[in-house]
């Protein structure tokens, strides 16, 4: 147990353990948040008391490295103090507390300092025609004006920082929570400002010493919250969902209900927030732009299934290209033009529908031109498993809601549920929350390791055997996939092989070896005599079970470590040997197989581009599950049902156990292996095929298996189809989990930003994304693979450096110029390193 105060603020004090859970360089300022998507706004300080701490500004996530990880996986603090100690953790026993007398949550009463300052602003409340006019050039009308308390501070001081500060005009508005409390106030600049300088800034409620306008006020960033609030807004009446609050007072000026989200474009949605829309009639009224764009995507993935009615509309551009919200509409044609405007587009607006991939229609009805984003929302790889991974409404953490369905992998067909392993699955899914396909994939990978080496299958002069290796990846506690091999693991847990052979906590080469190790001899100087000085292992079957993989793929990364070099070849030949001078161990004729469990996030973060190239990660299937279904009250398998498989499980044991045999395929399994032979061996670039780099071996590893569990030696078609449709789902899972990404962490990063920049990048923006820390070779030489990969166009662009000089712009192939000019071929990048197959095709 650790109650051991002094290790926990040890931890606590460790600024490098705190960086490295939010995926930082060093402890500072203005970082990219890992809970949302602001890229400046998450801070990680010291305090007092010699603990780290971080707070992301825009999401208000907060606390030390415990409630980092606890956010992070979503798991319980408990859980996360015993991951980072790995020791189990005993929380100190409560006092006891009297129940809480009321039901309703209570917001934080305002400080008394910041109710001085509410004080101000009432009393400045703009009551003169000039500032009322000023206001109304916004599009505010003075009823707006009026309800919500907009106030006016003339030559406010505003203090940026120790060096910065600013002199100019801003208006304040009090921003209230739901039950009409004020929570903060935001004040805008009035003048059009300057290169650097803050439009706006936040006074949080409570949060700074009683405010003297007279001496100025210190910026802060803001926080998310809705505003205006809409709960009193009748459910069939449509509500306006704006990127920020003075955009939604121009529409409710307009007499039509708006909402915003106060921390502007960059927002992530949190469940709570999204809940406020169910059954509601939505638009979103996004900016022409880029980051409008993202919002608009964002905004309309959040709410689909959830809002009754779902669109998005956008008012345009100006003459000058610019962007045209709400206040400039309003400004340059009136109010009520801007409420008829918002009509019309309503009404010519279709509702959104996620699974076409389809641009949005725009104000005339006609797509937009080449190079904006189109409508369908595609988040970076790593965040497709997060967003797909679960239900947002299980929990009040700032997670993403569940994905539509065409975002998740398709579930594989009947045919994969064939035989004596459907069966199981399908009736163990109607006791479980369970994934059906985590239970399919357990128990085969199970049944390929009890039946040892009798049973093999040959290419060329290589032997195939049943052992596979496999990995379930799914959301930490919600995933069931502890669940799910509970329940499989009941069904051999009367065997000798569950028994002794079922094994967990691999950690080194040697330690594996020494599982399945021959006996040593040595020769005796004396009689000349072999005698044996270490007994070996008879039984060498080996499952390995390891609920926390990410602790193996850590281990591999070690230096000097060579357990993934040992763990490939245990999946080829089974010939065990590690050259250490103090380990003689060997280990010939192992079956060991491998059964791991991880969360997407632990996997992309210890998953490294070495494994993926030197064939470590190819060798598994990788199989996404989530839970199937809620059970309230739990089930449990009736017994006479588990005997009766374990009696037709033992059959198909027995069988493959009585004597050694070569698989064959019959001639209809033949024809078809033929039809699928070139697309399982074909050649795709990108991380999610270098992982299933082996389908060929994979899939027919797979029909051996069902086949023997026919007790039949020979495999049949629907053999080669159920382990067919069951790869095919593990590639689309890989697919699912690493995206498009290339594997290479330097042109990742590039291909990223152009993805989500409709304007490209210049040579030099691209060295900026690095902070000028890559060297150029490097930046070149990712830049080429972008290129061979078909990712990436470069396009030259005149310079102001004089007559005949270009410069290289960078464009993401699907944001490129219909016509562009001759593009320009980057410095000659550094030939990509290819992966040599180690065993013979198929």
């Amino acid at each position: 147990m650790l109650n051991d105060r002094g290790k926990l603020d040890a931890l606590k004090a460790d600024s490098k353990l705190l960086c490295d859970v939010l995926g930082i360089r060093a402890p500072g300022y203005h970082n990219p948040c890992r809970f949302c998507e602001s890229s400046d706004a998450l801070s990680v300080y010291k305090t007092a008391s010699g603990g780290w701490r971080f707070k992301c500004h825009a999401c208000d996530s907060a606390g030390d490295a415990f409630d980092a990880l606890a956010m992070a996986e979503g798991i319980a603090i408990g859980a996360a103090i015993e991951r980072l100690t790995g020791t189990s953790y005993t929380p100190p026993p409560s006092r006891p507390t009297a129940p809480p007398q009321q039901t309703e949550p209570i917001e934080p009463k305002p400080h008394p300092s910041s109710r001085a300052f509410i004080d101000i602003c009432k009393k400045r409340i703009a009551n003169t025609e000039t500032q009322k006019a000023a206001l109304q050039k916004r599009g505010l009308s003075s009823g707006v004006q009026a309800k919500y308390g907009f106030c006016f501070f003339d030559q406010l001081t505003l203090k940026q920082n120790s060096k910065a500060q600013f002199h100019a005009n801003f208006w304040a508005i009090p921003i209230s929570g739901a039950s009409g409390n004020p929570v903060a106030v935001k004040i805008h600049r009035e003048e059009p400002i300057a290169e650097r300088e803050p439009k706006s800034f936040w006074l949080p409620i409570g949060t700074e010493p009683t405010p003297d306008p007279a001496k100025g006020i210190r910026a802060r960033h803001g926080f998310a919250t809705l505003y205006p609030s809409f709960d009193a807004v009748p459910a069939a009446e449509r509500i306006f969902i704006c990127p920020g609050e003075l955009k939604a007072f121009a529409v409710l000026s307009a007499s039509r209900n708006a909402t915003s989200i106060t921390a502007g474009e960059s927002h992530r949605w949190t469940p709570k927030q999204i809940e406020r829309f169910k059954g509601r009639r939505v638009c979103v009224l996004y900016d022409d732009d880029e980051s409008g764009h993202r919002f608009r995507d964002k905004t309309l993935l959040a709410l689909h299934g959830v809002a009754s009615e779902l669109k998005a509309i956008t008012l345009g551009k100006k003459q000058n290209g610019s962007k045209l919200d709400a206040n400039d509409y309003a400004r340059e044609n009136g109010i009520e033009s801007l409420a008829n405007k918002l009509d019309n587009l309503c009404s010519e607006t279709e509702n959104f529908k996620p699974e076409a991939q389809q641009s949005p229609v725009h104000n005339n009805g006609s797509k937009p031109a080449t190079g904006e984003p189109r409508a369908k929302y595609n988040p970076p790889s790593h965040a497709k498993f997060a967003l797909a991974n679960g239900h947002a409404q299980e929990s009040d953490t700032m997670e993403p809601i569940a994905l539509p369905p065409d975002q998740w992998p398709a579930p594989p067909g009947e045919d994969a549920f064939l035989g004596l392993a459907g069966e199981v699955a399908r009736t163990i899914e109607q006791y479980s929350e369970a994934d059906p396909v985590a239970l399919l994939v357990q128990f085969l990978v199970a049944v390929g390791s009890i039946i040892g080496r009798n049973a093999y299958w040959t290419v060329g002069g290589t032997r195939h055997y049943a052992n596979m290796f496999a990995v379930i990846i799914g959301k930490s506690a919600k995933g069931r996939k502890g669940t799910s091999w509970d329940e499989i693991g009941t069904l051999f847990e009367q065997t000798d092989w569950f028994a002794d052979r079922v094994k967990g906590g691999l950690s080194s080469a040697e330690g594996l070896i020494s599982q399945v190790r021959d006996e040593i001899k040595r020769t005796n100087p004396l009689t000349g005599d072999f005698e044996i000085v270490a007994e070996g292992v008879k039984d060498k079957r080996l499952f390995l079970l390891e609920s926390e993989f990410c602790k193996v793929l850590k281990q591999s990364e070690r230096p000097g470590n060579t357990l993934s070099a040992l763990i490939r070849q245990a999946w080829d030949k089974g010939t065990l040997e590690s050259l250490v001078k103090n380990s003689p161990e060997k280990a010939t004729g192992a079956h060991v197989s491998i059964m791991g469990h991880i969360t997407h996030q632990e996997l992309l973060r210890n998953l490294t581009s070495t494994e993926t190239g030197n064939g470590f990660a190819n060798r598994f299937l990788w199989v996404c599950v989530r839970r199937s279904k809620l059970l309230p009250d739990g089930a449990s398998v009736p017994q006479t049902i588990i005997e009766s498989l374990r009696g037709r499980l033992k059959q198909a044991v027995d069988f493959a156990a009585a004597s050694s045999f070569v698989m064959a395929r019959d001639n209809a399994a033949t024809d078809f292996w033929r039809e699928v032979y070139g697309e399982l061996t074909a050649e795709h670039e990108g991380l999610a095929a270098a992982v299933c780099g082996r389908a060929e071996a994979q899939t027919m590893r797979l029909a051996m298996i069902y086949a023997l569990l026919d007790q039949s030696n020979c495999i049949r078609i629907e053999h080669l189809k159920a382990g067919y449709a069951l790869w095919k789902y593990c590639e689309n899972s890989a697919s699912c989990i690493f995206g498009d990404a290339l594997g290479d962490p330097t042109a990742d990063e590039i291909w990223g930003a152009l993805r989500n920049n409709s304007y490209g990048l210049t040579q030099s923006d691209v060295g900026d994304l690095f902070k000028r820390n890559k060297p150029a070779g490097e930046i070149n030489r990712a830049l080429g693979v972008l290129l061979s990969a078909a990712r990436v166009v470069c396009i030259p662009e005149r310079t102001s450096g004089g007559p005949g000089r270009t410069a290289k712009r960078w464009f993401a192939v699907q944001y490129a110029p219909k016509q562009p000019t001759q593009a320009i071929s980057p410095p000659e990048p550094v030939p990509v390193p290819q992966t040599v197959p180690d065993e013979e095709p198929f």
